[in-house]
């Protein structure tokens, strides 16, 4: 499913914020992993956006799909 699973788990045990996080991911990810990674989080964003604003919750599955398709189209 998501190939950066992996590298993203090991980043989250070390002790760092998400901004280093988000951006080291960046750095060790390959171009696609890191593309694909980018539309998730943008994902998380509007899934988040959606809670607040419109009450409506996504499931996890929706939100990669969501991910997927917009890196697709």
């Amino acid at each position: 499913m998501l190939h950066f699973f992996s590298s993203i788990s090991i980043l989250l045990q070390q002790d760092m914020d998400s901004k280093n996080i988000i951006f080291k991911a960046l750095q060790d990810l390959s171009k696609e992993d890191a593309t694909l990674f980018c539309c998730v989080l943008w994902s998380i964003w509007k899934q988040r956006n959606n809670k607040v604003w419109n009450e409506v919750i996504d499931t996890q599955v929706y939100v990669v799909e969501r991910a997927k398709a917009m890196l697709h189209d």
